[in-house]
Formats: structure tokens, sequence, C-alpha cells
């Protein structure tokens, strides 16, 4: 997989990747911008495989933009975003996105490395109605360019899952604009 996103903290955000290799490459993007959450992936640039948009895909899209968010860690000390201390460890971001507010608990080594991100969050893990549950990422290692430090792997997956993360993924690259 080949993927490039932007990310405006609290605007949007436009995800585009590559997965596979000709024929059977898919190619598509998620996005969330003014509010709205969009996704749509063909195979080979030509066959529909996923397509799909909504309120329902909105709200779930403003959450991964409010969890997105703990990765660009200047947007986080915004007078909109109210913190709790859990521990040594462990804080709980409240993240406004176009009207909903996303409750984002963050976890940091001894270091202050990024280790968790985890909330609550709309959508459709099994492919069944779209409800609450547990979305977590866990992160390892960091990556430095220029301004941005960053973890360096990241695996992304609904906690009730059986098959865990559904996302695996290494950044070869990270620039600020």
């Amino acid at each position: 997989m080949r993927a490039r996103q932007l990310i405006v903290p609290g605007v949007g955000f436009v995800w585009a990747a590559v997965v596979g290799r000709f024929p059977l490459r898919v190619s598509g993007f998620d996005r969330f911008t003014g509010g709205e959450g969009e996704m749509h992936w063909k195979l080979a640039g030509l066959v529909p495989v996923m397509s799909s948009s909504g309120p329902d895909v909105d709200r779930s899209a403003a959450g991964r933009l409010a969890a997105e968010a703990t990765l660009l860690a200047p947007s986080l000390l915004d007078d909109g975003i109210a913190w709790t201390v859990l521990d040594a460890e462990r804080a709980v971001a409240r993240i406004p996105v176009a009207g909903w507010s996303h409750e984002v608990t963050v976890t940091v080594d001894q270091d202050g490395g990024l280790r968790e991100v985890s909330l609550p969050r709309w959508g459709s893990p099994d492919g069944g109605p779209f409800r609450e549950g547990v979305f977590r990422v866990r992160m390892e290692g960091e990556r430095c360019d220029g301004r941005i430090v960053m973890p360096a792997t990241f695996e992304a997956g609904w906690d009730e899952d059986a098959q865990g993360a559904f996302m695996r993924c290494t950044v070869v690259d990270a620039v600020p604009q």
C-alpha cells in the first residue's frame, strides 16, 4: 500500500491510497471536508469496489479526524479542546469536530512518545448497522522529518473485531505544509 494524507485539524482530511498490483490494484480515497465524509474505491481504476457517504460516514470520519489530530500536537492546544488527566501516561482530550464531541484517550510512554490513541467512534466494524464502538490505534517507534516527530508504525482497528487491526503501516515520509 502507498498512501498520502493531508490533515487540517478541526477542518478535514483527504487520504488517498493504492493497494496491490495491477490488475488487482485497488485505489481510492477517504475524506472529511466541509463536515461531510466520503469513501470511493475502485479495482484497476475502473470497477467500483466500495462507495459510501451520508450521515453515518460523516460522523465516523469526524471521529477519525479527531483521533488523527493527536499526530499534530500543536493542534491539541486549541482553546476548544478540554483535557482530563487520567494518570502519568494517559489523558482524555474532548475534541469538537463538526458538531460532535469526541473523547480521545491518548497514551504516552515515559519519554512522552505517543503509544496509543483510542476513542468511542461511530462505525460499522462488522459491516452491520452503524453504532459506537472502541477504535484503537497502537504506535511504535518514532520518525522525525524536519519539524514533524511522529510514530514510525501504526496498527489500527476496532476492539470488537476478532481479526484485530485491519491496518498496519510504516511512515515513510511526513512533510509539513
